[in-house]
């Protein structure tokens, strides 16, 4: 787009939002081919010199969502063409006409055994039947921590929490079967320090994990924002905290409970025992303490 007609564009939004007091709102649903179009969208949109004010998206489009929100202007398109790109699957009949349909096939057969590396991968023990008793949280037949992992490498949170443009992504509870939405200008999205839960899974680390969904904690429940969890992970052995991550109410503040005890190297057992003013949704951290886990 030549420099004057971009300009024009740019005028023109910026009169509709002075004038009528409007937004430029950037909607994305879900739907993997979508996804790859939605780039698209927004790159068009970027070359003529419109940020969207909010963003919203689901299942692919809250991935692209959160990837545009969480990064400078100048760096979304280079972040969002770097996750595409993960997500690419290199043709292994590039001399197979296309018409005989193999390299489609093949395609489909080896996303479906092995998934997509920085995406999805296969959680085997579900396969084995229903009757597994893997929980809630392990129940899929795909494991998507490999997506965390990659969010965390192209999404920068403390750009989303600074809530300009706002970010809201709506995302299904397997608990209840209910959409719920996760929005930037409520409460920070999200509070993490230290491992993932896939990073100490990749180290090998022997870990212990505790999780808790909002909905239990009685703070967000008198707030009336039940969305999220929190989840910590523990070294076994040292008893020292890993990490943790507080997606939902007060994240960004609870989030520095765990932080000042990896910082003083104290193990999980000095806060098991403490007691938080009620009601606050740090009260619950000592609580989760208690109910560690083995990390399966």
């Amino acid at each position: 787009m030549s420099d004057t007609p971009k300009a024009m564009v740019h005028e023109a939004v910026n009169e509709f939002r002075t004038s009528t007091n409007g937004q430029v709102v950037l909607v994305l649903q879900g739907g993997g081919a979508l996804g790859a179009y939605q780039v698209g969208v927004y790159q068009a949109l970027h070359e003529a010199g419109v940020e969207p004010d909010w963003i919203i998206g689901t299942s692919i489009g809250a991935i692209n969502a959160a990837i545009i929100a969480g990064n400078e202007p100048q760096d979304r398109l280079t972040k969002l063409d770097e996750f595409w790109k993960r997500m690419e699957r290199s043709n292994a009949w590039p001399f197979v006409p296309a018409w005989t349909g193999i390299s489609d096939a093949w395609s489909y057969w080896s996303t479906l055994v092995s998934g997509i590396p920085g995406f999805f991968k296969p959680n085997l023990p579900a396969f084995w039947g229903a009757h597994i008793p893997l929980g809630v949280d392990r129940a899929g037949f795909y494991s998507t921590a490999s997506l965390r992992e990659t969010l965390a490498e192209l999404v920068d949170w403390s750009i989303i929490n600074r809530r300009s443009p706002r970010l809201t992504v709506g995302a299904a509870n397997v608990r209840t079967s209910m959409m719920h939405y996760f929005d930037s200008r409520q409460s920070e999205i999200l509070g993490r320090v230290g491992m993932t839960e896939a990073e100490v899974r990749k180290s090998g680390t022997p870990a212990l994990i505790s999780t808790m969904p909002m909905e239990d904690v009685s703070r967000a429940f008198e707030k009336g924002e039940t969305k999220g969890f929190m989840k910590i992970l523990v070294d076994r052995d040292s008893k020292q905290i890993l990490g943790a991550s507080f997606l939902g109410l007060a994240g960004d503040e609870v989030v520095h409970c765990v932080l000042d005890l990896m910082y003083a190297k104290a193990p999980y057992t000095v806060m098991q025992r403490a007691m938080h003013i009620h009601p606050t949704v740090s009260e619950f951290i000592p609580t989760m303490m208690s109910e560690l886990q083995p990390l399966q």
